[in-house]
């Protein structure tokens, strides 16, 4: 049957403020377990968009905001965004004792000359101001934002600079405008604390396409700036490690064209590598649209992350994300891998953007996760999978698929070893949960109408965990999101 698509998922979510991180890892034979403890405050909820100033958006059910030019169904109980952040800010009219005050461009560009101290944005920077702007290294300091922008720079023949590495270092409170580059090249054992990204890492100079021998310049200088064989491009970071990612979202957009070179390409919507990192209470919500005249390679798209990371929780994509013209590409909602090499989940995450390309997944590639669902409709040119290609080592459960699905091969898993998968539901325009048709106990095809009933989710936290959405999106969705 055809579904349609229920766009009022986008900003299905809420986020609680000020809680105590606790975090248990207890490994049994069966899963990976990440118990989420809440705290005794009240539950502050977040919507999916931007705004900017001091405006505050707050909604009931089922009513609409308008957000950076996007009305946004809003389908939980409240809807709210402070001054542009996810967390509440209280901005700084003088620095605190032992901070560097920063106050301008040139401030700025004086951070490398100590990179461990602590600095604080007392305005806002436009790194246009410093002529040949390079990366500034932070290493062991901290740079709160303090609600201020940092507009990035860009370069003649496309691209731009990062703003930041980071090493042993931390970010936080910054909205940073993207004019080509990301916020952060690399970050090590760092924190990147509620900080959001806008603008563009689309390469057209004045609304006008460049031109073809512009294009080929700035591949040219990807390939000698990107280490190792794949090319990496995203608007938060492009690569972490031992580091955490929390309470950050992007609304930036990316539209690329890759020319027919041996490298792979990778795009995600927050950060590409995340090893042994943490991904909390973050989304993307900019699209991602790449054509491609590949020959060889790879392109390949993730909502959030490609992979390596040690968790994925309270978190979710829901910008559109498609390749177009190398059948070979593969696009993942949220994740490519986790929980595969090293122990990791996804929790209390989702897709609801609509995702094309060669090979598709819902949610991601390889996983290891419960309480994840799709919600965005799949076009793949060869197989589409609902909620993902394949169960790492551990399993998933409660979890399901709503998305409309098209392809030449579409199943709900590419495979499911071992009932690795538990409680898992999708709607019945999909025919079979694997390819080969096999049947399971706790993973089952409904009907739309099921699909609106409680009841017939067994397995489902309706007490703690979920509810069932509005008239927008009359399916399971998440009471509350929280930090752990």
């Amino acid at each position: 049957m055809f579904y349609k698509s229920y766009r009022g998922v986008k900003c299905c979510t809420l986020v609680h403020k000020n809680v105590k991180k606790r975090y248990f890892h207890i490994l049994s034979a069966t899963l990976l377990c990440i118990m989420i403890v809440l705290s005794s405050c009240t539950p502050r909820p977040v919507g999916s968009g931007q705004t900017s100033g001091n405006n505050q958006h707050s909604a009931n059910e089922n009513s609409t905001v308008n957000v950076s030019g996007r009305v946004l169904n809003v389908t939980s109980p409240r809807f709210e965004l402070s001054n542009g952040f996810i967390a509440p800010i209280n901005r700084q009219t003088e620095a605190p004792s032992g901070w560097i005050p920063i106050a301008s461009a040139e401030d700025f560009d004086r951070i490398r000359l100590n990179p461990s101290a602590d600095y604080i944005l007392m305005a806002d920077i436009n790194l246009a101001d410093i002529s040949d702007y390079q990366t500034t290294l932070l290493q062991g300091g901290t740079v709160d934002g303090n609600g201020h922008t940092i507009t990035g720079v860009r370069w003649l023949d496309g691209g731009g600079p990062p703003i930041f590495q980071l090493q042993d270092a931390t970010i936080k409170n910054i909205a940073a405008v993207l004019n080509g580059g990301p916020l952060i090249s690399t970050a090590e054992r760092s924190q990147i604390i509620n900080c959001n990204t806008s603008g563009s890492m689309s390469f057209f100079e004045g609304g006008r396409v460049i031109t073809e021998d512009e294009w080929n310049a700035y591949n040219n200088l990807a390939h000698q700036r990107a280490t190792g064989t794949t090319i990496t491009r995203s608007p938060l970071a492009l690569v972490i490690s031992d580091s955490i990612i929390r309470d950050c979202y992007n609304v930036a957009t990316i539209e690329d064209r890759v020319g027919t070179f041996t490298r792979s390409v990778d795009f995600s919507g927050l950060v590409v590598g995340a090893g042994l990192s943490r991904i909390e209470n973050s989304f993307n919500q900019g699209s991602i649209h790449v054509t491609s005249t590949y020959e060889y390679g790879n392109v390949a798209i993730y909502g959030i992350t490609k992979g390596g990371a040690e968790a994925i929780a309270n978190s979710y994509n829901s910008g559109d994300l498609s390749v177009s013209g190398f059948s070979e590409s593969s696009v993942n909602g949220v994740v490519g891998t986790i929980g595969t090499t090293v122990p990791g989940s996804i929790v209390n995450s989702f897709n609801s953007g609509n995702l094309s390309g060669g090979r598709v997944a819902g949610v991601g590639n390889r996983i290891t996760g419960h309480n994840i669902y799709n919600a965005g409709n799949i076009h793949a040119t060869y197989s589409a999978f609902g909620i993902a290609e394949g169960i790492a080592n551990q399993m998933i459960m409660t979890s399901y698929n709503i998305g409309q699905i098209a392809g030449t091969e579409i199943s709900l898993f590419g495979s499911i070893v071992d009932d690795r998968a538990q409680h898992v539901y999708f709607l019945d325009n999909i025919e079979t949960a694997t390819p080969d048709g096999a049947l399971f106990a706790t993973v089952k095809r409904l009907t739309e109408a099921q699909m609106r009933d409680q009841s017939f989710f067994e397995g489902f936290d309706f007490d703690t965990v979920w509810e069932m959405g509005g008239t927008e999106f009359p399916f399971p969705v998440f009471q509350a999101i929280y930090s752990w």
